[in-house]
């Protein structure tokens, strides 16, 4: 499998979809909604799908010597690889946007509005995210593997939409629950188990939709 996450790191990725997951930096700027730059990375990702039916890589990833379980759980772990990248560069840009950008603009005396208040990252919105990226991961890959060969526009739509309405949810939540905007002891509490808890469904459900994957592909008469 991990010759296979190799191959796709090398075959799969595409300015598109770096780009997209760079976009994570909008993490800086302040009263941007803090969920929707993973929407991008999503969006990239679902560029890859079309590209591996015009490059024939199912066919050309079964002349490998390996197993059909290793071509599925290899694409699973290059989304995995960009979907965490990306959340690895949004919490980077969150902790300059607290730490350094906030500081700077109430020193010159600029103030920070409410609505920059009530968008501002917490960790409590990264569990959200998790969860965001673990449906949209169950989503995508059983219905593109239930016919790799065929070129389909609805899953990656509805991986996309998935993650907007949880994204949504989660933004709401961390907006108007006190307790998600916390950092006092309740708070930090809350919010650590929110992105535990975020994680782990992240880690499962991804899992999940790997496994039923590799169930649906194998079933393919190639």
């Amino acid at each position: 499998m991990n010759k296979m996450f190799r191959k796709e790191l090398r075959l799969s990725s595409n300015a598109q979809l770096i780009v997209f997951t760079a976009l994570a930096v909008l993490m800086l700027i302040p009263s941007f909604p803090p969920a929707a730059p993973f929407i991008y990375t999503i969006a990239g990702i679902a560029t890859v799908f079309p590209r591996w039916l015009a490059n024939h890589d199912i066919e050309y990833s079964m002349l490998l010597p390996v197993r059909k379980a290793d071509i599925v759980r290899g694409k699973v772990a290059f989304t995995v690889f960009y979907e965490l990248l990306a959340m690895v560069v949004g919490a980077l840009c969150v902790l300059i946007r607290v730490f350094a950008i906030a500081p700077m603009i109430e020193a010159q005396g600029g103030g920070i509005s409410q609505f920059d208040i009530l968008t501002s990252p917490t960790i409590g919105l990264f569990g959200f995210i998790f969860l965001a990226g673990g449906i949209a991961n169950l989503i995508l890959f059983p219905l593109y593997f239930r016919n790799p060969f065929k070129r389909l526009t609805m899953p990656p739509l509805l991986a996309i939409f998935a993650y907007i309405a949880i994204a949504v949810v989660g933004t709401v939540v961390i907006a108007y629950v006190p307790v998600f905007r916390s950092y006092e002891t309740d708070g930090l509490i809350t919010q650590c188990l929110t992105l535990c808890v975020g994680a782990l469904a992240f880690l499962f459900i991804t899992w999940l939709g790997s496994h039923i994957s590799v169930k649906k592909f194998e079933n393919i008469d190639l």
